[in-house]
């Protein structure tokens, strides 16, 4: 799947859908265009807007790419045969901290904050599992020879 077609199938036909597979190369293209696409606006926006505007006009484009985000992740937890509340496990690491610890407690805090979100990245770098699985049919159509059936 090239760039603009991840960018199709994850912001026009698929925005808010949570049920099936994404291929690797669709959800990393679609990752890579919303970093992009906030880069630039943030960029043009420093420039042509006021600080308190800019701020409402960052956390829109936020907004607007948020769900389809969310969907393509969740469908790519399912090509790995995950289901798609793997997503909370991020999020869990980041809510881990708190406010008042020593500074060892908060050292041991952050490296298992930052080991839990590279395994999540691993997880989402890894190939899906081959043909079918419970989530639907293999996004790259592929399916398992006799040779591995057995």
């Amino acid at each position: 799947m090239t760039f603009s077609q991840a960018f199709h199938v994850c912001f026009l036909k698929k925005y808010c859908d949570f049920k099936g597979r994404a291929s690797r190369s669709e959800f990393w293209w679609f990752s890579m265009s919303v970093v992009g696409i906030s880069t630039i606006s943030n960029l043009i926006f420093q420039y042509i807007l006021s600080p308190q505007i800019m701020v409402w006009a960052s956390l829109t484009v936020s907004l607007i790419f948020m769900l389809p985000n969310l969907a393509v992740t969740v469908r790519r937890l399912h090509d790995r045969n995950l289901r798609g509340w793997w997503l909370l496990a991020p999020i869990a690491a980041s809510l881990m901290g708190q406010p008042q610890q020593t500074s060892t407690t908060a050292l041991i805090t952050g490296m298992l904050m930052l080991s839990m979100c590279l395994c999540f990245l691993v997880i989402l770098a890894l190939p899906g599992s081959t043909g079918d699985n419970r989530f639907g049919p293999d996004p790259l159509g592929q399916t398992p020879s006799a040779e591995d059936q057995e």
